[in-house]
Formats: C-alpha cells, sequence, structure tokens
C-alpha cells in the first residue's frame, strides 16, 4: 500500500480492533537514531493474536515523512 488513501482504512481497521476491550499491546524496542526510529512490538486483542509488528519511520522537518509498516496476525477464532 501507498499513500494515505490506501493506507488509511487499514489503520483505522487496526485502531478499532486495539480499541476494544482485552486488548493489550507490548512494545519490545525501540530505537531512534538521528531521522530515523524503529518499533518492533506484539499485541493481542479479542480477535487476533498479533505474534510481530514492526514499524519503521523517516522523519525530517518533525514530520513523519516515509513510513514502513509490517505485522504478523493469527486468528483467535
Amino acid at each position: 500500500m501507498r499513500g494515505v488513501h490506501e493506507i488509511k482504512p487499514l489503520f483505522q481497521g487496526l485502531f478499532a480492533e486495539f480499541a476494544r476491550p482485552g486488548a493489550t499491546f507490548d512494545l519490545q524496542q525501540q530505537e531512534i537514531e538521528g531521522d530515523v526510529a524503529y518499533i518492533r512490538s506484539v499485541a493481542e486483542t479479542p480477535d487476533n493474536t498479533y505474534e510481530l509488528g514492526t514499524d519503521t519511520f523517516f522523519v525530517k522537518h518533525g514530520k513523519i515523512v516515509v513510513q514502513t509498516f509490517a505485522f504478523k496476525a493469527t486468528s483467535r477464532a
């Protein structure tokens, strides 16, 4: 996915899922070096187990100009 219009529905769905009772999020790693930030996490919601989540951010002048995002989810159903 590229651009706000393609990515926005994915993040809206994830925010709604994580807003439900019983959701957990564990930030396991955070690294910041210059204009680059990286995070790694695991999480659970009533619907899914997120075995791995990663984000990399490239920041210029205080704004995120590039973000990469990946996760591995397994349904709990």
